[in-house]
């Protein structure tokens, strides 16, 4: 993930890039600028990769500084690996399953030419399945743990519905499986918001 984050901020830069140079090629004919990302009662979907996980949720304008963001993260992944003992060949099987449900508020500092800059205050809660067996044993695990983020962000308008985001920042999280509390960089993702109006 740290090799993502290389290139998170270089991609924005580029589309901002992008944004300025087609939103000043059709300023001549702009009609209205009501439908920003900062507009109140916009409502969009969202689909973005954090920390591995690929997530959907909804990006719902509640004031013209404030939105309130849901998503729901899943990811299910199968694995095997065999053995030889000597006197048989075992076969493992392992497999993953991965929920998240995350609620944060992005809010809205200000609003340059082509991209908008955001404070978002997050809560996460993942719980991990696992099931190993192979060799006439099978073994399930279940860990759950949470997280409380704040991170900063850029939103950067492709389309008057297409917009594109990005977010890096601080948090405090905790694994109560394991009775482990980290302190430091956990928040970084990038995606997309598509809006209805």
């Amino acid at each position: 993930m740290r090799k993502d984050r290389k290139y998170i901020w270089l991609f924005f830069l580029v589309a901002a890039q992008l944004s300025y140079a087609a939103k000043a090629a059709q300023q001549p004919a702009a009609k209205s600028t009501t439908n920003t990302a900062t507009s109140t009662s916009r409502l969009g979907i969202d689909f973005s990769y954090s920390e591995s996980l690929p997530h959907i949720g909804v990006w719902w304008h509640i004031s013209q500084q404030v939105a309130l963001r849901p998503t729901l993260g899943f990811r299910s992944t199968t694995s095997s690996s065999t053995t030889n003992t000597g006197f048989s060949t075992v076969t493992t099987e392992t497999s993953a399953t991965i929920f998240e449900f995350g609620l944060s508020l992005p809010v809205y500092l200000t609003k340059f030419k082509a991209m908008d800059l955001f404070v978002a205050p997050a809560f996460s809660f993942r719980n991990t399945s696992t099931k190993t067996s192979g060799g006439g044993i099978s073994q399930s695990e279940s860990k759950s743990g949470f997280a409380f983020g704040l991170s900063l962000g850029l939103q950067i308008p492709l389309h008057e519905q297409l917009h594109v985001f990005g977010e890096s920042g601080f948090g405090y999280s905790k694994d109560d499986s394991k009775k482990e509390t980290n302190l430091g960089l956990i928040r970084t993702s990038v995606g997309a918001i598509f809006y209805f109006n």
